[in-house]
């Protein structure tokens, strides 16, 4: 219930919940150096104890006992996030690591939860200098129009940031998008940015790192219609879902 709202169609939940139990198996050990398998916090998966459980996900867990998605006869690393904005992301492209059951996948709608963030020039200089990026003045930002599921080579599959370029008058500076949005407090990479007069603004869409089930795409699946096995099988390519026990 920390994880979804309780209120969301029977489906979604039971996707979460199928999701949230395959993340938990497969992270046992996780906490090994501490003696234990899994946290109560974002780090692993959040959990607030039995007072917080709800009779809607205590239903979905229920109807999903022992469900697990598995790849390669293992549970998968289910991650999930807030909302794609219009299609999830390749592995690599948030982690640098190719995870076959973790392949962008489109959503409908696109143009999802839209976001804009400005700060101003003389913030951008100092973010950029103290991490290291001491490039002057502000003079330009490099950077492909966002067009969702066309890659560029600043851009990845899903149109997602890969990289963007900051010209100053002592230099340049060229950061991963995943940097940009830890840097700057963006929800999401899935952005445009545009320098105008001594104002930097970042137009973007969905939230989160937009690996695996994007849980409002879910909620959108489930209102349409669709199980939680298509949601499921939607988001993890080439998964199965295995009654473990």
């Amino acid at each position: 219930p920390e994880e979804m709202p309780v209120d969301w169609p029977a489906e979604a939940i039971k996707a979460q919940s199928v999701a949230a139990r395959s993340f938990a198996l497969a992270s046992r050990g996780r906490h090994a150096g501490e003696s234990y398998d899994l946290c109560t916090t974002t780090h692993c998966q959040l959990y607030t104890g039995t007072a917080a459980e709800k009779s809607a996900s205590n239903a979905a867990i229920k109807a999903t006992r022992g469900e697990v998605l598995t790849y390669g006869g293992k549970p998968i690393e289910a991650l999930f996030h807030t909302d794609s904005g219009g299609m999830t992301e390749n592995s690599e492209d948030v982690w640098g690591s190719h995870v076959p059951y973790l392949r962008a996948a489109k959503d409908t709608p696109t143009k999802t939860m839209p976001w804009t963030k400005t700060i101003s020039r003389a913030d951008l200089e100092r973010k950029l200098a103290a991490k290291g990026h001491d490039i002057g003045k502000v003079r330009s930002l490099a950077l492909s129009p966002l067009a969702i599921g066309r890659a560029a080579k600043d851009r990845t599959a899903s149109g997602r940031v890969k990289t963007m370029t900051v010209k100053g008058t002592k230099g340049t500076a060229t950061l991963s998008g995943t940097t940009w949005r830890s840097l700057l407090g963006l929800k999401s990479t899935l952005f445009d940015a545009k320098l105008a007069k001594d104002m930097v603004t970042f137009t973007g869409y969905g939230s989160g790192h937009g690996l695996g089930i994007s849980q409002w795409g879910a909620e959108r699946m489930a209102a349409k219609g669709k199980s939680y096995a298509d949601i499921l099988h939607h988001y993890y390519t080439g998964i199965t879902l295995q009654q473990l026990y």
